[in-house]
């Protein structure tokens, strides 16, 4: 492999230490959800969105999931 290739797990690790050190361990992120779909097993897919306050244009827009975890009984 040339020195201006890189493999893509190298990448996903330099990704993870650049986020790790440059962030807080928690944020919480102001969005409003603009698309919600739950499949059968009840986990939801989500799309958030950010619009600009003055002209209500998107400014930001991110997919998120929510998994729902039931330990066996």
């Amino acid at each position: 492999m040339s020195e201006s290739s890189i493999s893509l797990f190298e990448l996903n690790q330099k990704i993870k230490k650049t986020i790790h050190s440059s962030f807080a361990d928690t944020y919480w992120v102001i969005a409003e959800i603009s698309e919600i779909r739950e499949v059968r097993k009840g986990h939801c897919y989500l799309e958030l969105i950010e619009k600009d306050e003055r002209t209500e244009q998107i400014i930001a827009k991110s997919r998120a999931n929510i998994c729902l975890y039931l330990p066996d009984a």
